[in-house]
């Protein structure tokens, strides 16, 4: 298969579930602001803050995965998350 074929496959996969996220985002938004207006403000208001801390935690798991393997003397090339490495 050729890399125009993967662009496709990759995007008929990923783009239902993107649609998906944001249609049932959306309408968990629309049905906490019917109940409550104000909790909704207040969990928007704190939703970046979450998202940040997400990509921190994630990034810091990364870099001890990344130094973990180093100390085993295993190429991060080689090694993929929580499988051990391929010969």
């Amino acid at each position: 298969m050729n890399d125009a074929g993967d662009i496709a496959d990759g995007l008929s996969a990923a783009l239902p579930a993107v649609i998906r996220g944001v249609t049932m985002g959306a309408a968990s938004v629309g049905v906490m602001t019917v109940i409550s207006w104000q909790l909704t403000l207040a969990m928007l208001a704190v939703l970046p803050f979450v998202a940040v801390g997400l990509r921190w935690q994630d990034a810091v798991s990364t870099e001890q995965d990344a130094d973990s393997n180093a100390r085993r003397g295993m190429s991060p090339r080689l090694c993929k998350r929580d499988s051990g490495c391929r010969d």
